[in-house]
């Protein structure tokens, strides 16, 4: 049967009572009047110091609820004073009964990093959610391994080594079931999501203001060309563009951000 999937962006949970309480109402409505069978949070979820406790909420709001959820980090996870860092969130959240994320490997860079496999009744693997933390800023290392001078301020994104996990991940999946459809999701939008934004790529939607893209091309998206399963990659970060393209076969969504205390929504 259908298998249907719920994503939210962007909420900035930050600690505004009135605006967070409006952002988790419309969560909520969505989730029981759509009745998903799995919920992805894009990134950016819960922002702004002292941000354990509202972690824990959202947390549990997912649980009450009793469906299935992941998410992967945005920007902001652990940016503000007094924060619960990156891989504390992700090791809260996956400490939970329907939380699907995985810490990941230590030796890969990034926090979360997962895949998610949905089966048919009869064990065949019938869809790959792959989850991968595109990171925040880049630091000097990464700069100076992708040629970028240490004056640009560019925001990060998937690492060489979260491409050579997804490589053997994609490979030894495919050992066990044969082909299969894949999608990704990350926060920070693919260098390609710009760079490539051209009128023969474009299907729908609307582009409101610039690409917060990758600052560096990663590889990933050659690697989702050359690994041949992926039919989509999804991703926030701005919150009020929303558009869907189409590159070399595979569609790239910006989602609207849907939380009641970012830009676009004051």
């Amino acid at each position: 049967k259908d298998f249907k999937v719920l994503m939210f962006t962007d909420t900035h949970i930050k600690g505004d009572k009135k605006l967070d309480n409006m952002t988790v109402t419309y969560m909520v409505e969505n989730i029981k009047s759509q009745n998903p069978d799995l919920v992805i949070l894009g990134g950016d979820n819960v922002t702004y110091g002292f941000n354990k406790k509202r972690n824990v909420q959202l947390a549990e709001l997912f649980e009450n609820l009793g469906v299935y959820w992941a998410t992967v980090l945005g920007n902001h996870e652990g940016d503000g004073f007094m924060s619960y860092d990156r891989a504390n969130v992700i090791k809260l959240f996956a400490s939970y009964e329907h939380c699907l994320v995985k810490e990941g490997k230590a030796d890969v860079d990034g926090n979360g990093n997962c895949s998610i496999n949905i089966l048919n009744s009869d064990g065949t693997l019938r869809e790959v959610f792959f989850l991968m933390d595109s990171g925040d800023y880049m630091d000097a290392e990464t700069k100076l391994e992708y040629g970028i001078t240490d004056e640009d301020d560019v925001y990060d994104g998937v690492k060489t080594s979260q491409v050579e996990w997804y490589k053997e991940k994609h490979d030894a999946l495919t050992a066990e079931y044969g082909k299969f459809k894949s999608v990704t999701v990350v926060h920070i939008p693919l260098y390609q999501a710009e760079q490539e934004y051209a009128e023969d790529a474009f299907l729908y939607g609307e582009k409101r203001e610039g690409v917060c893209e990758s600052g560096f091309d990663s590889g990933l998206f050659d690697a989702m060309k050359e690994k041949g399963s992926a039919q989509a990659v999804y991703f926030g970060h701005d919150h009020v563009n929303d558009f869907h393209i189409k590159i070399d076969g595979i569609d790239l969504y910006q989602t609207l951000g849907a939380g009641y205390t970012t830009y676009g929504k004051e």
